[in-house]
């Protein structure tokens, strides 16, 4: 055999070799890959687990301070005589946007101390709501309250905006409970919020306060006029 064939052989064995180890590299590195991506993947599932964990743990009256703020009402001060409050408050909302949700935070007290059983915070909220006047709010019941910090100094209240809890008289019972769609009313125009303090005692409302979010793609505001 000549060495010229030896040459030939040898190139076409080189040759093999090569197609091989490049076959054998690419099938590797695919592996690689493949495991590099799904590692990505578990790592973006857990990332989002966590945060959906996080907010999740988060209580309402934690999570209401991520939210846009509007103090409607503070320091606030008025008794109520023969039935009738000495004072009361009436503001005029003016909103932009679209809501997604929201929650209604009262901070009160009579008496530099929590408001007794038989007081009450008073809220109406009045507005138009595809062209008919509509209101919702009353008194609002204190046992149906989000959760929220106990004091014997304050009383504080929290509801979502979706579902504040009220009724019509302080005469009724609390276990009439009506349940007011405070964040449909606000996506409907302009509105007023009108109210009292509950009581025969020197009645302080610390804050009234709309908390809320927009809804997607929305630019949306709560202002007082």
């Amino acid at each position: 055999m000549s060495s010229t064939e030896d040459i030939s052989k040898n190139q076409i064995w080189f040759g093999i070799f090569l197609v091989v180890l490049l076959t054998a590299g690419y099938i590797l590195a695919d592996r690689v890959l493949v495991k590099l991506n799904k590692h990505d993947q578990v790592s973006n599932t857990e990332i989002s687990d966590k945060i959906d964990n996080i907010e999740k743990i988060l209580s309402p009256y934690e999570k209401k301070d991520s939210m846009n703020r509007l103090v409607v009402v503070d320091n606030f001060s008025n008794s109520v005589v023969n039935y009738e409050p000495t004072n009361n408050f009436e503001k005029q909302l003016v909103t932009k946007g679209n809501f997604a949700s929201g929650y209604l935070y009262v901070k009160a007290s009579s008496n530099s101390k929590s408001l007794a059983d038989d007081e009450t915070v008073y809220i109406k909220l009045t507005g138009k709501k595809n062209d008919k006047y509509t209101e919702v709010g009353g008194h609002l019941i204190s046992y149906k309250s989000l959760e929220v910090p106990k004091s014997s100094e304050r009383t504080e209240l929290l509801y979502d905006l979706s579902d504040v809890k009220y009724k019509i008289s302080f005469r009724d019972s609390d276990f009439e409970v009506i349940s007011g769609n405070w964040l449909d009313l606000l996506n409907g125009g302009d509105q007023k919020v009108l109210g009292f303090l509950s009581t025969i005692k020197s009645g302080v409302i610390h804050e009234i306060v709309f908390y809320y979010d927009c809804a997607t793609n929305s630019d949306c505001n709560i202002s007082v006029r």
